[in-house]
């Protein structure tokens, strides 16, 4: 399953996925403007991604070797007028299988901030980057191993208790992510 181990690594039995929901990207943030996502895909410099559409299908079709996730605080957030939804914010490094990998620039890595809801847990993106730290894990990271990519496309696509069910990421385990807070208040009362 999806069990945190005491080297803070998820690991997994090969049945879980990692859900990546591009629904607030693509139907809020960039609702009116697609092409403005088509832009940011062609800067991240993968080989033969040019547009949003093939970075999904990219994404659909590789296998994350390891991903690194941390939390940005230790407390949630709400979101939402009616259903106040209560979020994490994260972090997330992912390094591909070799053939996915390969098609990156040299040395560099995709990278992800995001929204998570322990209900729901899909790694919900605001934002889409690349980042040059090496794939090792930060003190603060934790890491999970090899895992398909499922992507989401819009809100409801999937029940709860369906994405509870595939998901390696679960309200149990999200709790235990490493936090980024925490290394900078240990770094103030040095």
């Amino acid at each position: 399953m999806g069990e945190l181990n005491m080297g803070n690594i998820i690991e997994n039995n090969g049945t879980k996925e990692l859900f990546l929901d591009f629904s607030y990207l693509q139907n809020v943030m960039f609702k009116d403007n697609i092409a403005q996502l088509d832009q940011i895909v062609e800067r991240l410099d993968i080989e033969g991604i040019n547009t949003y559409q093939e970075f999904q299908n990219f994404l659909r079709s590789s296998m994350v070797k390891q991903c690194f996730i941390c939390l940005i605080d230790d407390k949630t957030r709400k979101v939402g007028k009616k259903d106040t939804k209560q979020i994490y914010d994260a972090i997330v490094r992912l390094e591909m299988n070799s053939i996915s990998q390969s098609k990156f620039p040299k040395d560099t890595y995709l990278g992800l901030f995001v929204n998570i809801n322990p209900q729901t847990p899909y790694l919900t993106i605001n934002s889409i980057f690349e980042t040059r730290l090496k794939p090792s894990p930060q003190e603060f990271e934790t890491t999970i191993k090899e895992t398909q990519i499922q992507v989401i496309k819009y809100q409801n696509q999937m029940t709860p208790d369906e994405i509870l069910r595939r998901s390696i990421l679960n309200s149990s385990n999200i709790s235990q992510l490493g936090k980024l807070v925490s290394s900078f208040e240990e770094e103030k009362t040095k």
